[in-house]
């Protein structure tokens, strides 16, 4: 959704995808703060806040809004009105940013990474904002996701290195995804 910040009119684009790709800090994460001032070193939290983010457009990157014709500083956000059963989550592991070469750079920033993942679609966002949950108050959560699989890099750089697979192979029990 992106928010002309002139008039306030909205738009959104719905978008199909097959993975998410979540940006990981190439800096410390330590120094890192939520609006409210906590740190944020819940792994989940972490996670879903680099996942739907928002962000201001302005200076060199202004929204031309369709209501106001013209260039406006605008706040753009990413959300998931539903997610699919199996979620592929892609960590950015290289950045271009801060690099003297053409090649990206490795960001080897420690990212917790929990083992389940609550649903953050934005029905499940508004039930814990105390939000209705989309109308309908009776609907149960989703289900959250269980870690199943990793496939990482171990390498320097991008032109060198193995791509290694781990996965998960209990059984496991209960309800899940």
């Amino acid at each position: 959704e992106t928010q002309c910040l002139e008039c306030e009119n909205r738009t959104r684009v719905p978008e199909e995808f097959m993975d998410i790709t979540v940006p990981i800090p190439d800096d410390d994460l330590e120094g890192l703060e939520e609006e409210d001032g906590e740190h944020r070193r819940n792994p989940v939290t972490l996670l879903v806040n680099s996942i739907c983010t928002t962000e201001i457009l302005g200076e060199t990157e202004k929204y031309w809004c369709l209501h106001c014709h013209r260039l406006n500083e605008a706040r753009r956000s990413v959300s998931y009105s539903e997610l699919p059963d199996v979620l592929v989550l892609h960590l950015k592991r290289f950045s271009a940013h801060g690099s003297s070469t053409i090649a990206p750079m490795k960001v080897s920033s420690f990212l917790p990474t929990p083992l389940t993942l609550p649903c953050f679609c934005a029905r499940c966002e508004d039930r814990g904002k105390g939000g209705g949950g989309g109308g309908e108050p009776s609907s149960a959560p989703c289900l959250p996701f269980d870690l199943f699989g990793v496939i990482f890099h171990q390498g320097s750089s991008t032109i060198s290195g193995h791509c290694i697979a781990l996965v998960r192979l209990d059984g496991g029990g209960g309800e899940k995804r």
